[in-house]
């Protein structure tokens, strides 16, 4: 099964710039981070790396995940 493309909104990108975070680890927070559903279409993905723990705030539709938000955990 082919994944779903990750687009980011321009806040997600804009907090990707401030935190200097990779778009290889934007999917890897996605992808491999516990997932915790928040509604009919908002997840909420957590991810402990070596970084510290991050969380990503997504939409989620049939074609695709775009990222609301990024924001470094405690």
């Amino acid at each position: 099964m082919a994944q779903k493309p990750i687009l980011l909104t321009r806040h997600a990108a804009q907090r990707c710039l401030k935190h200097n975070l990779s778009p290889e680890e934007i999917e890897k927070i996605i992808r491999e981070g516990e997932r915790e559903p928040e509604g009919t279409t908002k997840a909420r993905y957590i991810f402990q790396g070596k970084r510290g723990v991050w969380v990503a705030i997504c939409e989620e539709y049939a074609d695709q995940i775009i990222v609301i938000t990024i924001t470094k955990g405690r």
